[in-house]
């Protein structure tokens, strides 16, 4: 079994490996953590030489690695055996494939690297999480948790295990889901988004109840943006004849949302998605120039989207 490895990419599903490859050693270990754009170089070193003094297995495990300051004199330590019972573990956003440094870690140990994770992978890895926490969701509300939640697994992980503390083992609902996953500010932004695409007069509590609650207008309009922009490329695409399996290749985005967005377009005309495209740019031009406040901007939008007489 190898005892030098890297791991770098995607934070959350390096972490992840880097649990299971702890959990999976016979013996508790004795865990040294270091950061490699705060240690000195010698530092570092020397942790490499030192044998564990209170445990039987010690693992050094080092994030940063890519910043280490002189990575030359590592590199050539690693040519060396380890001491016994030491497991080293480097960890890295990302590592120059072609430098001394990763050749060398790749000759002598493990090397794991996890790219980007794509929108169409995260179904797979979220039902992986809820299974590992022991929660339970019915099909309405996984798809909730894959909406609200930002396509984020460092995110998803911690949302996951807040729900695992709560349900105790129990199958959660969709209401308890609703409480529990924004609870800490206005709480119902996709359900707002909704409301206003689909010109329910309910839209404007919503947005009153998410600003009153703390929510970023910037970050509330520039939401309106996107899903405007997406209905439109929804739009355009079945327009051209393409199917919902299609549109759901050429998009890249989950096939469940896809649907949805086909019957929200169903009541929308193309033009009226320009148009409502054309105002959100206008109104950023004024939040630009520092003639309108974000909320002031946002509430504009809002009616004009849901009263198309105003202007």
């Amino acid at each position: 079994m190898s005892r030098l490895y890297l791991f770098s990419g995607e934070p959350t599903l390096r972490q992840r490996a880097i649990r299971r490859l702890i959990a999976e050693l016979p013996e508790e270990p004795q865990i040294t953590r270091l950061d490699a754009e705060e240690t000195r170089p010698r530092d570092l070193l020397q942790a490499l030489q030192t044998s564990p003094l209170f445990a039987e297995r010690s693992i050094i495990w080092v994030k940063n690695i890519e910043k280490l300051s002189e990575p030359e004199p590592l590199t050539r330590r690693l040519a060396q055996p380890l001491p016994p019972l030491v497991t080293v573990i480097f960890e890295a956003e990302k590592l120059d494939k072609r430098g001394r440094f990763y050749k060398a870690l790749a000759r002598q140990g493990q090397v794991q690297d996890f790219p980007p994770v794509e929108r169409r992978e995260l179904p797979g890895l979220v039902k992986q999480m809820l299974a590992e926490q022991g929660v339970r969701l019915s099909p309405e509300g996984f798809r909730y948790l894959l909406e609200v939640v930002s396509p984020d697994l460092g995110r998803l992980e911690r949302e996951i295990a807040k729900l695992a503390l709560y349900s105790e083992g129990r199958s959660l609902s969709l209401a308890e889901l609703e409480g529990l996953l924004f609870a800490d500010k206005g709480g119902n932004v996709f359900q707002f988004i909704d409301a206003l695409l689909e010109r329910r007069p309910e839209a404007l509590g919503r947005l009153q109840a998410l600003l009153d609650g703390g929510e970023d207008p910037n970050k509330l309009f520039f939401l309106i943006v996107g899903q405007v922009r997406a209905l439109l490329t929804v739009s355009s695409l079945a327009a051209a004849g393409l199917s919902a399996a299609e549109i759901t290749t050429r998009t890249r985005q989950f096939s469940w949302l896809i649907r949805k967005r086909l019957q929200q377009v169903k009541k929308l005309s193309q033009q009226k998605l320009v148009n409502w495209l054309l105002l959100l740019q206008s109104e950023d031009a004024r939040l630009k120039r520092g003639e309108r406040d974000p909320a002031e901007a946002l509430l504009v939008v809002a009616l004009a989207m849901l009263l198309p007489a105003v202007r």
